[in-house]
């Protein structure tokens, strides 16, 4: 982060609702949170429940970078997402103009019903492309 604004975060805890670091983010800065990508972020998280928009994590260690139009993810361990154990590290740059990269995802779960629910379902709003998911499995 060599002289660019940037912030350094270490955030440890029990349960951390992003929600609310981005508020206090927004008054501390005067600004609107979605303004954090014209600063450089080192940020390392570890919670054993992280909340994001109304989702839930449990058991979550991730460390993120983003420097000069990239995002890395050195590492996302996440011990449980709607029944599914989470890894992934990867790099995408040049994110704001001709993003390019790449990441590698591992996912493991006994019951993968809960997923692909959340995947065409998640917060509400269907992604185009996802066939509905059957009675069934929204039952679940």
């Amino acid at each position: 982060m060599d002289g660019k604004a940037g912030i350094i975060a270490d955030l440890q805890g029990k349960r951390i609702n992003m929600d609310d670091l981005l508020a206090v983010y927004s008054l501390a800065r005067g600004q609107n949170a979605s303004e954090l990508a014209s600063h450089d972020l080192d940020v390392r998280l570890r919670a054993d429940t992280l909340e994001v928009e109304g989702l839930s994590a449990s058991k979550v260690d991730t460390h993120f970078r983003v420097e000069d139009g990239s995002v890395s993810l050195d590492q996302l361990n996440i011990g449980d997402f709607v029944g599914a154990k989470i890894e992934s590290t990867g790099k995408l740059a040049d994110v704001l103009g001709k993003a390019n990269g790449s990441f590698q995802l591992k996912v493991q779960a006994e019951m993968a019903r809960g997923l692909p629910i959340w995947a065409c379902n998640g917060w509400g709003k269907p992604f185009s492309g996802c066939a509905p998911v059957p009675r069934s499995c929204r039952e679940c």
